[in-house]
């Protein structure tokens, strides 16, 4: 859990341009899952690529394609945490993941357009509890 929230609030602190985000949890005992959202109101995963000059992105959706695949503004070495978290959560957790920024969302291994504008990025996921044999080494 920690690498989780670890990996999208640095997301938020390196790249996002705000000095703020929300993290909102809960825990549904019924189910046996968890819930976990990561917010910020920064510049999008969109803004980001421009401002490092990718030129090749231009839509929100290419720049959620292009998080998700671990295309990196810091270079060939970075660009894992988002890549990872979603493999963790949906893999390795038997979660969702699910990335909304600027005006598209990502859910379900789709991005789809949205009728609005976020300013900013959200990542949700939901972890299921008690699953056996699991490892994050096997993801990171």
């Amino acid at each position: 859990m920690l690498y989780l929230i670890s990996e999208i609030t640095d997301n938020i602190i390196e790249h996002a341009g705000v000095n703020r985000g929300w993290l909102l949890i809960q825990y549904y005992p019924t189910n046996e899952y968890l819930d976990l959202c990561i917010i910020d109101t920064g510049k999008t995963l969109l803004g980001s690529y421009k401002e490092h000059v990718f030129t090749d992105i231009t839509t929100d959706a290419e720049a959620i394609k292009a998080a998700i695949e671990g295309i990196s503004t810091k270079g060939d070495k970075r660009g894992s945490g988002i890549r990872t978290s979603k493999a963790i959560s949906t893999i390795g957790l038997q979660g969702d993941f699910t990335i909304l920024s600027g005006n598209s969302i990502y859910y379900n291994d789709k991005i789809l357009p949205l009728p609005v504008h976020w300013p900013g990025t959200i990542i949700a996921m939901r972890i299921k509890k008690g699953i056996q044999n699991f490892s994050i080494y096997n993801y990171v």
